[in-house]
């Protein structure tokens, strides 16, 4: 006698839905970001200088690539 067992019976389920794999993929890459200090906010228009160190600040924490 065979007997099949069905994956969803199981609490939890043995698989992940697609909303928990992503939920779950956003949690891994939110936790793998370093804080880094705040930035000031800018009282006229951004100059160079404010948005390259930005730029510095978001590669730095791994949010964008180095090159």
């Amino acid at each position: 006698m065979t007997t099949s067992i069905n994956p969803s019976s199981f609490e939890g389920g043995p698989y992940l839905t697609k909303e928990q794999a992503i939920e779950m993929q956003a949690d891994q890459k939110a936790s793998s970001i370093t804080p880094q200090p705040a930035i000031a906010n800018v009282s006229a228009a951004p100059t160079e200088a404010d948005f390259n160190g930005l730029l510095a600040a978001l590669r730095s924490a791994g949010v964008i690539a180095a090159s």
